[in-house]
């Protein structure tokens, strides 16, 4: 046997050792080759892979606070409802949300919105494809949902107003948020881009108190766009339910008897300033009349004639111009004028003439001049005073300057003066200015929420407080009630003044001579019940045509949009006030019709006191015992 060469072998081993060593180097420039392809070459596909197998953060919207009136009847809850969402728009398939539409039969303006926000979302925002999805199309999509990878029914809830448009102008109305309101809140992390809340009236005054918080729901959504599983969950925190000052079935009083006819009606609790009922029968802003700029900043959905529009106070100024001269002794109770229906300056042609027409009233001293609303002894009265001194009377009750009402975009009306008219006419004030002041025309200006607070600090006797519609909010089972804010006091010099004005204001209702007197109680040819009340008043109406030409004509053949307009402010019973109203309504005379029936209702219906209605409807809602605490709710 041949013995193997030592040299041989060791040849032999060297070449096994290189192709060995070949392969390691081979397999090992595989591995680094695909490395690099991985890293460098292919990093931005496979991370995009990667990071498609995610956890999404689904936001929870909050149960947004429902809202009560004072007796505990729901004004605003919530309604459950599923919408069909993408997860986010990195998922969305054009042929998918075609198919889909196919499917639930999607309109143009579906398919319009769906776009528009898909250009507007922030990556993982999920998109509502559909809104209020029926049984039908629940079933429909269920049974095709494996073809629709990345899109999910989420159930949520909707805002419902159950008692519809009657109680629209204080509630108001929520919507989904715009782009510019989510830069607003986007750092509270408590809104995102499918976010409602409120636009106007209380959802948009309380909203940080109705809202509540958002919660979170963490979902695994696959490679394709499809959901995993769901993980951590966080629940939303609901927000406070409030009562509100309203009495509903007073404000549905107030707006049936003003029926079809455009206005506004505030009532006022003149011991603290509650809301208990705010009408408002409107038209579109861009058509209203009296608006200013303020007004014009507000939406345009619900333009609120008791809080923002203005429209010349008329004879019910005549009021503060009384108790003002009075008190300022530029007139006594005695002092007397010969009203012979109308009214002339020194060295003027120029006639100013009473409502009568030119009849008169007469002898008239103060009290009989607010009775029959003689506009001669106001006239007279007005120069004696001079503007500057009426416009010090107007604003000591509250005109001029918003009344602080919870409720955003308030008109603050206008007390005319020189200045003013030589800054916004580039006018100068005469005389003839002065003299109409007298009576409520002219430039003056007043909103319904103005007029009712002015009566309400009669009523009051000189006390009155800041309006308000926030009753309260439940918050952690406690109900707390708003801390009411005081207005400062109007103080006369002789508390007597206050019970001549008033005197007379009982006698424009009861008195023979009385403006609202036929209005109010009825005559032999329309008789109307007995009041049980004593109640006191003041009529005025806005002229938008001269008197002589209404002569000239039949009320009827007049057009509606040239009528006058027509206040009402009164208040009741008269030594223990308990409602105070204005009302203002255009282009008709139906204000004293409506004060009456929201006076027989208010005054005789039966209800039990605030506080026990509120316990009594708080704990029947939450089941627990509930604490009172007067902390300041905002």
């Amino acid at each position: 046997m041949k013995i193997p060469n030592d040299d041989l072998i060791s040849q032999k081993r060297a070449v096994k050792l290189r192709i060995m060593q070949l392969v390691i180097a081979l397999g090992l420039g595989f591995i680094l080759f695909n490395l690099l392809k991985l890293q460098i070459l292919e990093h931005q596909r496979y991370e995009s892979a990667a990071t498609s197998n995610y956890l999404y953060h689904l936001p929870l919207e909050p149960a947004r606070g429902m809202i009560f009136d004072r007796n505990g009847i729901i004004l605003a809850d919530n309604e459950p409802i599923f919408d069909l969402r993408l997860i986010n728009k990195k998922s969305y398939k054009a042929q998918q949300i075609q198919a889909l539409g196919a499917l639930l039969e999607f309109t143009g303006s579906d398919y319009q919105r769906i776009d528009k926000e898909l250009k507007t979302a922030r990556n993982f925002e999920t998109i509502v494809l559909k809104r209020r999805l029926n049984e039908q199309e629940l079933a429909k999509f269920y049974l095709n949902k494996q073809l629709f990878p990345g899109i999910f029914v989420q159930a949520s809830l909707e805002r419902r107003y159950p008692q519809g448009a009657v109680a629209e102008p204080f509630l108001g109305k929520i919507g989904r948020i715009d782009a510019k309101e989510l830069a607003k809140y986007r750092k509270t992390r408590n809104y995102n881009f499918n976010s409602w809340l409120g636009k106007i009236g209380i959802e948009l005054q309380y909203e940080p108190m109705l809202r509540g918080k958002m919660g979170f729901q963490d979902i695994e959504v696959g490679a394709n766009g499809e959901l995993q599983r769901f993980l951590e969950r966080k629940a939303a925190t609901n927000g406070d339910d409030i009562y509100l000052t309203i009495d509903l079935n007073l404000q549905k009083v107030a707006s049936r008897a003003l029926n079809h006819e455009q206005g506004a009606v505030v009532a006022l609790d003149p011991n603290n300033g509650e809301v208990l009922a705010l009408v408002s029968h409107t038209f579109p802003v861009t058509k209203a009349k009296h608006i200013s700029e303020t007004a014009k900043a507000a939406p345009s959905i619900n333009f609120n004639h008791a809080i923002q529009a203005r429209f010349p106070p008329a004879s019910t100024v005549k009021l503060f111009y009384a108790l003002y001269a009075l008190d300022h002794e530029l007139i006594s109770p005695s002092f007397t004028i010969k009203d012979e229906g109308l009214f002339k300056l020194p060295n003027s042609e120029h006639i100013y003439y009473d409502w009568t027409r030119g009849r008169g009233h007469g002898m008239v001293n103060v009290q009989k001049a607010i009775v029959e609303s003689s506009d001669p002894f106001f006239y007279q009265l007005a120069v004696k005073m001079g503007i500057d001194k009426l416009g010090e009377a107007l604003k000591t009750f509250g005109f001029g300057a918003p009344s602080g009402i919870d409720l955003k975009y308030e008109n603050p009306g206008l007390v005319a003066s020189p200045a003013w008219k030589s800054r916004a006419l580039g006018q100068r004030w005469y005389l003839g200015d002065t003299v109409i002041s007298g009576i409520g025309q002219g430039f003056m200006l007043a909103t319904p929420i103005q007029q009712a607070l002015a009566v309400a600090t009669i009523a009051g006797r000189g006390q009155s407080w800041v309006p308000h519609l926030l009753l309260g909010k439940v918050h952690n089972s406690k109900l707390l009630l708003t801390k009411l804010e005081p207005r400062p006091a109007v103080k006369l010099q002789n508390p007597k003044n206050w019970e001549i004005v008033i005197k007379a204001m009982q006698q424009v209702i009861v008195g023979e001579n009385g403006t609202a007197h036929k209005r109010f109680l009825g005559d032999q040819q329309n008789p109307l019940p007995p009041i049980t009340y004593t109640v006191a008043g003041k009529t005025g109406e806005a002229q938008l045509f001269r008197n002589r030409e209404q002569n000239q004509m039949l009320y009827k053949n007049i057009p509606k949009h040239l009528r006058n307009h027509n206040w009402f402010v009164v208040f009741a019973p008269v030594d223990k006030p308990r409602i105070a109203i204005a009302i203002i309504s255009e282009h008709s005379n139906v204000a004293v019709k409506v004060a009456r029936q929201m006076l027989d209702y208010y005054l005789n219906a039966a209800r039990p006191s605030k506080y026990e209605a509120l316990k009594h409807n708080v704990s029947n809602y939450l089941h627990n015992e509930i604490f009172f605490s007067h902390n300041d709710p905002k």
